[in-house]
């Protein structure tokens, strides 16, 4: 029968085991690493920032020291905002949130995770207006502008806005049968109207995000085949409900303000 040993361990660390067998001179050596269960857990940063679309290494203090450091859980008071999976937090959205870490023994530590715009890597939203039908049509896509500016008679106006690379999604909308398009965050809005003919643009995908401060204002015109126009001047805002806008208020939110220009067509 082969013979069994009981190894009873004292504190954590690690150390190297010999067997030999004394007959046969024959050794064989392992390694045993001996744990200790978590009496305490923490953040080494307790308040982070992080870049708004970015990610962050969790970095913790436990002890001991030699404590095993596995199957921790993860929750956070605003996953729109950041959440945690594996060794990162991922920021979603402008805002500030907890995260909690809990041991499997119930130990528990929290860390303030504040999401911020990342202002150096900002994508510029353009607008563009077809003299035809006076709808305006908004895309971060360069080549659409290129190519609708060349081919199909719209006018560049400059850059609307500014957006994230990531955050609150919005989706582009187009209504074949009126031949406009639409502009919402709002995933319910997007349910109704897709039972009334519209379909989404871009294969579904987001044409840009709304994350910022700086309001965008939507405005609904019923005599322009029911179209939709945004803007960030307020001041349009007000004025254009003259020529038969009707006001909808705050639509979404942009990073920054463009650079508009007059419009320009293609000779």
């Amino acid at each position: 029968d082969t013979p069994t040993r009981t190894i009873k361990t004292l504190k954590g660390g690690k150390t190297a085991f010999t067997i030999k067998d004394n007959h046969s001179n024959v050794s064989s050596t392992f390694n045993l690493s001996v744990y200790e269960p978590i009496e305490s857990i923490s953040f080494k940063n307790p308040k982070i920032t992080i870049k708004l679309g970015s990610k962050s290494k969790i970095e913790t203090v436990v002890e001991p020291s030699t404590a095993i450091v596995e199957n921790l859980t993860y929750k956070s008071d605003d996953v729109k905002i950041a959440y945690a999976v594996g060794e990162y937090i991922y920021a979603q959205n402008v805002g500030t949130t907890n995260i909690t870490i809990t041991t499997p023994n119930g130990k528990t530590a929290t860390c303030e995770v504040t999401v911020e715009i990342d202002y150096d890597n900002l994508i510029p939203v353009y607008r563009m207006y077809n003299p035809v039908n006076g709808e305006h049509l908004y895309t971060t896509d360069a080549h659409e502008v290129d190519v609708i500016w060349r081919t199909q008679g719209w006018g560049k106006e400059g850059i609307g806005w500014y957006t994230t690379t990531a955050g609150t999604p919005v989706y582009r909308l187009f209504n074949p049968k009126l031949g406009n398009h639409l502009y919402t965050s709002d995933l319910n809005e997007i349910r109704i109207i897709r039972n009334q003919g519209w379909k989404l643009d871009f294969y579904g995908e987001p044409v840009m995000y709304a994350s910022g401060d700086v309001p965008i204002y939507r405005l609904f015109n019923p005599g322009l085949q029911g179209q939709h126009h945004l803007t960030t001047d307020k001041n349009e805002y007000n004025v254009i409900p003259k020529w038969g806008w009707q006001q909808e208020g705050i639509a979404m939110n942009a990073a920054k303000i463009g650079v508009p220009k007059t419009t320009t067509y293609f000779r």
